[in-house]
């Protein structure tokens, strides 16, 4: 009668594990599919930029350079290094 038991509660326990990670994998997909939700909005917004030609004064976005290759180089003014280039 104590064997019948054992089973029985490793049984509901193996049943209640099985529960929480098809829960819990459920919630991961929703949150990695919210994330890519919001990684794209992002990219949209940032490609709708507009910035200024600094040698012509022509005005342009980034979505104009879709597709192609584009090297964005940041610098501060306070870095000597930067300041340089």
């Amino acid at each position: 009668m104590k064997t019948k038991k054992n089973i029985w509660i490793c049984v509901v326990i193996g049943v209640i594990v099985l529960i929480g990670i098809i829960f819990l994998s459920g919630n991961l997909r929703q949150q990695e599919d919210l994330t890519n939700e919001n990684k794209n909005q992002e990219t949209v917004s940032w490609m709708n930029t507009e910035l200024k030609d600094i040698r012509t004064g022509e005005t342009f976005k980034t979505s104009d350079f879709e597709g192609k290759p584009v090297l964005l180089e940041s610098f501060a003014v306070w870095c000597p290094t930067c300041t340089k280039q």
